[in-house]
């Protein structure tokens, strides 16, 4: 079999994980297409094996990078300037002696000790900080400090040659040389704190470790005094602001003292607290005196009412005959009573004896009446004793009355009064109590700025730093070989991402759905494919054979009696797949026939060397019968039918009904027939063949073939309902493959990466 422009690179060894599935499986597969895998989610979901693979599969990609960044690691560190670090350790105590209770300007009132020391840190960066340690060294006046010298291991070496440049510094404006060194203190300069702890560490670094050691020192102690500037301006501050305060509070405390006395002296107000409390206390006992008065009023007048109209001394309340008789003696209507009642009592006895006429009871009679008339007269005079009293209560009460109503009426005057003279009385109040305040927080502040802490204090002084803390070439290498391994990890990624090519049997399985019947080795073209082709125990004829024993078992009825050889593209080794395969199932006695209806391009005479003057075409046209178009080749139990002449239509020949019929016509003479196809894509022709042929086999390219192509080749052959038995992974390279398939079996013959030899296409 000779090459030609169609030939191509056929693939690989059979292995462990090419296995033809089950046919329920295939013919499942094949009733519905592929599964709908998504081929970016495939491409991106990598398993450690898979991740392996492709970095040997890429490492020369990500062996290149990696010595790309080392050795851009290793100048930068070759050219970087040599720092020496000096520090300084501070104490932040939180202890300061209190020499009044009240510390209200400590500044670290009411703070905790990480927002105090988060607050030094950031003052130790401060630019004011700077410019106090630049000015108190002259740092701008140094000119290897505004201009330093270069002190790497390269710049040494080209300032030992004669064209080597000078480091001198340019005159330059002392504005100019002052903000230069500012920057570069505040560059060097950092801080930190240390856990669990109140300390602080202040370091700086320099090319010169004298000097580094020099400058940390400095910044410690002005951060120490600039601390306690601040507290003194703190203080001060607050004294000239108090003072203000004083003048401003002591006017307002006058003026409201002379609003308070010109109010009392308008108003005839004096000790207005005194007099409210005395007219309160007699307004009080006016009203107890005038309940008192109404009640014995009360009293009075019912003793009117009952005694006002009596004419006897019966009539009167037993106790106020009389009058009112408090003294404990009788009263002298009782006395006549009771004389009355001895008269008449003497009158009564004698009238039993004596006559009304006699004189002696004459006597008794006139002195009964005389009796009777002292009462009556009594009963008079104590109506109108009773009666003054009823007077003389009405009297008193309506006096108090009338006291309540003035002295009510004078209390609410006085009060009406007293709201705007209390008003100006409180804000005078409120004024002298700020001023005393104010004054006493003056003469406290002013004891209390001369008298407080500090809390700083260098706990160790810098040292002079004996070694270089940067730049470090192990630190710096390993850096690098980490950023250039994730670099190269990540363009190894990214190439296997973009390559959007079917390149393993695993990815073809997972994408299409069908079992790889075969692995196909890729060859150098230095080598001759016929030899390799025919020989035994290459790793072409042991892939093929292996993909024979994979067809054998690809149905449960066995090989199936016809099948076609198709591809999604030209040039995918088809056409070599096909012969291969002949030869193969020919040598275990199986009769076997090679129908070419690649009726566009065919190849197949050409690589048995037979004529293709009269074919295929010629049957389904109806020129020839079958049995006269039949070829043998040198193959044992190998025959073909070529192409024939190319037609103008060759999808409207295949679709007619004498391909089905030589298919059926060819089951008695043949053991086996396959069918050789145009691509897929693009064509009707392999879809037309598919529908009348048992099985059909398709052919993808390993690393060249789209995992797009593939799958819409392969959806399209589903849609035929043919039965689509597996497929061939053909120019399969098992090293760029990745790790895996270079240790399952591939390369047992030999075809490595230093034998690989290349198949023709077709």
């Amino acid at each position: 079999m000779s090459g030609d422009p169609k030939s191509e690179n056929a693939v690989t060894t059979w292995s462990a994980t090419a296995t033809p599935a089950r046919p329920s499986q295939a013919v499942s597969a094949n009733l519905y297409g592929p599964p709908p895998v998504d081929s970016q989610v495939e491409r991106i979901s990598l398993d450690l094996t898979r991740l392996l693979r492709m970095v040997i599969k890429h490492r020369l990609v990500i062996g290149a990078i990696v010595a790309a960044c080392i050795a851009i690691g290793l100048i930068l560190t070759l050219t970087a300037t040599p720092l020496y670090m000096a520090s300084v350790t501070l104490e932040t105590s939180g202890e300061t002696v209190k020499v009044m209770e009240d510390q209200s300007l400590d500044g670290r009132a009411g703070g905790s000790d990480q927002t105090e020391l988060a607050t030094f840190v950031e003052l130790i960066g401060s630019r004011s900080l700077a410019e106090r340690v630049v000015d108190e060294l002259k740092l701008a006046d140094d000119p290897t400090f505004v201009s330093p010298v270069r002190r790497s291991l390269v710049d040494r070496f080209l300032s030992m040659l004669p064209f080597g440049g000078d480091d001198s510094a340019q005159a330059l404006p002392i504005e100019y040389r002052k903000k230069v060194a500012v920057d570069t203190v505040l560059r060097n300069t950092s801080a930190k704190t240390v856990k669990q702890s109140r300390l602080l560490t202040i370091s700086y670094s320099d090319a010169d470790p004298r000097r580094a050691q020099t400058i940390a020192n400095a910044v410690a102690s002005g951060f120490i005094k600039a601390n306690l500037d601040r507290r003194f301006d703190a203080t001060t501050y607050a004294r000239l602001f108090l003072e203000d305060q004083l003048a401003q509070v002591k006017q307002k405390l006058e003026d409201s003292e002379r609003k308070v006395v010109a109010y009392a002296d308008r108003e005839k107000l004096v000790t207005l607290d005194d007099q409210k409390s005395i007219l309160s206390q007699k307004l009080e006992d006016l009203n107890t005196a005038l309940g008192k008065a109404s009640i014995d009023r009360a009293n009075a007048e019912q003793l009117w009412v009952q005694v006002k109209d009596a004419t006897d001394y019966a009539q009167i309340p037993q106790g106020l005959e009389g009058g009112n008789n408090n003294s404990g003696s009788p009263s002298i209507i009782n006395q006549l009573r009771a004389s009355r009642s001895e008269l008449v009592a003497d009158y009564q006895s004698k009238q039993l004896t004596f006559k009304p006429g006699f004189p002696m009871m004459v006597a008794l009679k006139a002195r009964i009446d005389d009796v009777d008339k002292q009462i009556a007269e009594e009963v008079e005079r104590t109506k109108t004793s009773i009666r003054s009293a009823y007077e003389l209560a009405v009297q008193r009460e309506q006096a108090i009355s009338a006291d309540l109503d003035e002295t009510r009426a004078e209390l609410i005057d006085t009060r009406n009064r007293s709201v705007e003279y209390t008003m100006l009385q409180r804000e005078a109040d409120t004024n002298r109590t700020l001023y005393d305040g104010l004054l006493q927080r003056y003469k406290e502040i002013s004891v209390i700025g001369g008298v407080a802490a500090n809390g700083l204090s260098i706990v160790d002084q810098a040292s002079l730093p004996g070694a270089p803390y940067t730049p470090k070439l192990a630190l710096n290498m390993a850096l690098a070989t980490f950023v250039g391994l994730l670099l190269g990890l990540g363009a190894a990624f990214g190439l296997e991402f973009f390559d959007n090519t079917i390149k393993t049997p695993d990815q073809m399985e997972s994408i299409l759905g069908i079992p790889v019947l075969g692995l196909i080795p890729v060859l150098p073209p230095d080598q001759p494919v016929q030899a390799v082709l025919e020989d035994p125990h290459s790793a072409v004829s042991e892939a093929y054979r292996s993909a024979r024993t994979a067809l054998q078992f690809s149905t449960d009825r066995g090989v199936p009696r016809n099948f076609m050889v198709t591809s999604a593209r030209p040039s995918e080794g088809k056409t070599t797949t096909v012969t291969t395969l002949a030869r193969m199932f020919g040598q275990i006695g199986m009769k076997i026939l090679v129908i070419d209806a690649d009726l566009r391009n065919p190849s197949l005479h050409k690589i048995v060397g037979v004529d293709n003057t009269a074919g295929l075409s010629n049957y389904l046209t109806g020129g020839a019968d079958a049995e006269s178009l039949l070829r043998d080749t040198s193959v044992a139990n190998v025959s073909v039918l070529t192409s024939g002449p190319i037609p103008p239509n060759p999808a409207e020949l295949l679709s007619g009904p004498r391909m089905l019929t030589l298919l059926t016509e060819l089951r008695d003479q043949f053991d086996l027939v396959i069918v050789d196809s145009a691509p897929v894509m693009g064509l009707a022709d392999a879809l037309l063949l598919s529908s009348v042929a048992d099985g059909t086999l398709i052919v993808c390219a390993a690393g060249e073939t789209p995992i797009e192509t593939i799958k819409a080749a392969t959806k399209r052959l589903s849609m035929t309902n043919s039965q689509l038995l597996g497929g061939i992974l053909t120019k399969f390279n098992s090293q760029k493959a990745g790790y895996g398939y270079a240790y399952y079996g591939y390369d047992y013959y030999g075809y490595g990466k230093d034998n690989q030899k290349s198949l023709p296409a077709a």
